[in-house]
């Protein structure tokens, strides 16, 4: 079933729809469908993974903190990217205003990570989702794309409707799946589906409830094992619990007013479908510049640098006030940075497939820079370093020449993917402890 329908089967098809008996019940639709299976809930804890995506290489890399304080790199010079004291993980750098106003727990869980993608030319994004080969899909046969391979691997755990990706925005890039082009569905064609909910639905989840759990409940005293109905007990909602649940639906059918396809609209839908547990991994794409190489006075940069750290501000908001900040990781790759130095004065800036910033913010994280700049002929590039420490070393456990994968490898760490596991699907590089929580 393709993914499209399996989202319309879910959130429009009435009030028996697996979804809506699934959040009645507090059970995963995978019980909801036939499969008793309760072996899957025995693994530990994973997050969800929110992800900004874009082939234009915008200039995130180029005003974040690790970038400030050497010789000869050229920041935005306009008034609100003035280079600001930025306090992450307990110890402070400097870095574009802008940074300064993510929330300050956010600011404890963020990482700036320093890596190289190793192109600068625009098609070649899947390349570098799929670390150039290095992802591998299904432990270790073909390739995958970061995206789908984090997925795969948190997916059972989150117990999501969905185990591939939910793309909401154009990234420029074809993502696949298990060899399966994804389509991309906008939060307003979003809002259309889930307008299909009939009226009354919270009122009607008590009444799904009692018949699927008396229907369980019925067919695991006859020949259920004790794992079945030890994780009926644990997974199944109280009454006091379906109010909750009743009250969420209520305003998730709301909220639909504030997708729009913008970044704001992205990061609300986004917040949504983690509510509504459709996917594991919500991809979206957070503006910061695009494709600057004409950009006179860097005002286009600015501009966007601000509105892109505000739409991730807006979502550690809303991650805040659904309780969700613990479960949630957020993350940005582009497919390349941007020159650093003052090329076509200060106009724009050209393609840089030897520096890049991935920011990620999550619970697993400490907040803090890792790597940071080389001189590379009349530009920077992104140097080794230290894992134990992140700070910069040419010599250090951590090379120039696999800091994307170390990159992905830390990423998927900190959305609890046993290192085993990493290393089985991710050849190269490694997970950087210094960024670890």
């Amino acid at each position: 079933m393709q993914r499209r329908n399996l989202l319309k089967m879910a959130v429009s098809a009435g009030a028996t729809a697996p979804l809506w008996r699934s959040l009645a019940s507090g059970l995963p639709m995978s019980w909801i469908l036939g499969d008793r299976n309760p072996a899957f809930a025995a693994e530990g804890p994973k997050q969800f993974l929110i992800v900004s995506l874009s082939q234009g290489g915008d200039p995130l890399n180029a005003n974040t903190p690790g970038t400030y304080g050497v010789q000869d790199v050229y920041h935005n010079p306009n008034p609100e990217m003035a280079e600001t004291p930025v306090a992450l993980g307990g110890k402070m750098t400097t870095a574009a205003k802008p940074w300064s106003t993510l929330p300050e727990w956010a600011r404890q869980r963020a990482v700036f990570f320093h890596h190289r993608t190793y192109t600068n030319a625009h098609p070649n994004f899947f390349k570098v989702l799929n670390l150039f080969g290095a992802a591998k899909s299904t432990r270790g046969s073909g390739g995958e794309m970061l995206p789908s391979l984090m997925a795969s691997e948190v997916a059972t755990d989150l117990k999501t409707v969905q185990a591939e990706p939910l793309v909401l925005a154009n990234t420029g890039a074809r993502l696949t799946f298990a060899g399966r082009v994804l389509a991309p569905s906008s939060p307003s064609s979003l809002v259309q589906i889930l307008g299909g909910a009939p009226p009354g639905i919270a009122k009607d989840l008590e009444a799904l409830r009692q018949k699927d759990l008396a229907a369980i409940k019925a067919e695991l005293d006859g020949r259920g094992t004790p794992a079945q109905k030890e994780f009926l007990d644990r997974h199944a909602l109280s009454f006091t619990q379906l109010k909750d649940v009743r009250d969420k639906i209520g305003s998730l059918l709301a909220d639909g007013a504030a997708w729009t396809n913008d970044a704001l609209g992205q990061v609300n839908a986004a917040v949504t479908m983690v509510q509504l547990k459709l996917s594991p991994v919500i991809v979206v794409s957070i503006p910061f510049g695009g494709d600057n190489h004409t950009d006179p006075g860097l005002v286009k940069e600015a501009a966007q640098t601000v509105s892109g750290v505000d739409a991730i501000t807006n979502l550690m908001t809303r991650l805040e006030a659904t309780g969700l900040k613990d479960q949630v990781t957020f993350a940005t790759c582009h497919v390349f940075g941007r020159t650093l130095s003052k090329q076509r004065d200060g106009n724009g800036r050209n393609h840089n497939q030897n520096h890049h910033t991935t920011l990620m913010i999550g619970k697993g994280l400490k907040g803090g820079v890792v790597g940071g700049l080389v001189k590379m002929g009349s530009d920077f590039g992104a140097d080794g370093f230290d894992s134990s420490t992140g700070a910069v070393n040419p010599t250090g456990d951590v090379r120039a020449t696999e800091t994307l994968e170390s990159m992905a490898k830390t990423l998927g760490k900190a959305l609890g993917i046993a290192d085993a596991v990493l290393e089985t699907r991710i050849r190269g590089g490694k997970a950087v402890p210094a960024a670890l929580a």
